[in-house]
């Protein structure tokens, strides 16, 4: 039933997604008033194959003189809020980096519109996603040149920080401002944290209110989770003072492969910006870099870091750090777990955890069998817990 149920998911995005290229394609006129007037005009519309987003509907739109655009057609789930940040977060990286990013042509924040969808047109960046070609690159030197490269972007976005955490929106008076993390559906008069113990409370307290609706655990599991939650937010309370202030560095926060854009050696265009804003130093290692797989590469990227003198992965003094990110993301396991299964509509991605354990869970267990599942995550939320209570024990790693 539950295999059914994710084929039935993906067929019905399948639909929606071939739905929303019609629509598209029927209303031309309208997406072409948004191209400059000297520019040519759209004639088509279709799949983009290289950009597909399980979140996102991506298409590429192509004009009588060739030249191409792509339309990125925001999730329904987060009204305005993730077509705005990615817009602004382009502006301030065109503004004040030099890392490539798409240039936005227009876009329309509200669904009040012919096409009954945000969306932002961007001009389309001459390059391929490097999970194309990431089994393609037999030339280690080609690699390492790759990595060189995006390195240096990375510490070219720490040159923007911020002493809230969060994402960009605007104010009244169309002014920048921080609000806070979209990923958790805060309410907009919900304050942006400022320093990792507000933060990490506030992750664990909305993931266990999700858990806590679920309709996949007992109330046994909902209490047990709920116990651990509320003794790791005490050990928070401990380790962290309360008014520390904390700088937070600008991340793009989903720096995957896909989003990465190469042509030979070099890193020509960054992309995909929704998640992008304020975060911690860590938070890139955390939430991205699937193209450190392999043990050489890592080793190498962390080099190359170490040179350039800025921090991206988690200091050994910051230990305790990461591994109440892990505890918060192991949550969201469980919280999200209905969305894997295809029960409902797909919210959100996965964040601060290895993705290998969710596919060590898939491949030791039945689909079919959602329990099964859910007492291999169960296991390692409690493993987490107490590794957390052991090492941690009065904050002394």
């Amino acid at each position: 039933m539950k295999l059914f149920m994710i084929i039935l998911s993906l067929s019905c995005h399948s639909f929606l997604y071939a739905a929303a290229l019609k629509q598209l394609n029927s209303n031309l006129q309208y997406i072409n008033s948004f191209i400059p007037k000297n520019n040519s005009k759209i004639i088509n519309i279709k799949r983009f194959e290289s950009g597909d987003s399980f979140i996102n509907d991506v298409f590429l739109c192509t004009t009588s003189t060739n030249k191409q655009y792509v339309i990125k057609i925001g999730n329904s789930s987060w009204n305005k809020v993730k077509t705005l940040n990615e817009i602004l977060s382009i502006r301030l990286m065109s503004k004040e980096t030099n890392i490539p990013v798409p240039k936005v042509i227009g876009y329309q924040l509200s669904k009040k519109n012919p096409i009954n969808k945000e969306f932002i047109i961007m001009e389309k960046i001459e390059g391929v996603p490097l999970s194309l070609i990431y089994d393609k690159i037999k030339d280690k030197k080609i690699f390492f040149e790759i990595l060189d490269h995006l390195a240096s972007l990375l510490k070219e976005m720490r040159k923007v920080s911020f002493s809230k955490l969060g994402n960009l929106s605007l104010d009244i008076n169309n002014d920048v401002k921080i609000i806070a993390p979209i990923e958790i559906h805060l309410s907009a008069d919900t304050p942006p944290p400022e320093n990792f113990r507000e933060y990490s409370i506030m992750l664990l307290e909305y993931y266990n209110l999700i858990i806590q609706k679920s309709f996949s655990l007992s109330c046994a599991r909902k209490g047990k989770i709920q116990n651990m939650v509320n003794s790791i937010i005490q050990t928070i309370n401990t380790c962290f003072v309360e008014n520390t202030e904390e700088k937070f560095v600008f991340s793009h926060q989903d720096l995957v492969m896909k989003n990465i854009l190469v042509k030979g050696n070099k890193v020509v265009g960054i992309v995909d910006w929704e998640w992008a804003g304020p975060g911690l130093e860590e938070i890139e290692s955390i939430s991205g870099l699937d193209f450190l797989s392999k043990d050489e590469h890592m080793a190498y990227f962390k080099q190359r870091i170490k040179s350039l003198d800025f921090l991206i992965f988690p200091l050994s003094n910051n230990k305790l750090r990461l591994e109440i990110l892990k505890f918060a993301g192991l949550i969201y396991r469980i919280a999200a777990f209905e969305e894997w299964a295809g029960e409902k509509e797909f919210l959100h991605t996965a964040r601060f955890i290895d993705d290998k354990m969710f596919q060590r869970h898939i491949k030791k267990c039945n689909i079919q069998e959602p329990s099964k599942i859910i007492e291999l995550i169960m296991k390692d939320i409690e493993d987490k817990y107490y590794e957390i209570t052991r090492r941690f024990k009065g904050c002394v790693a």
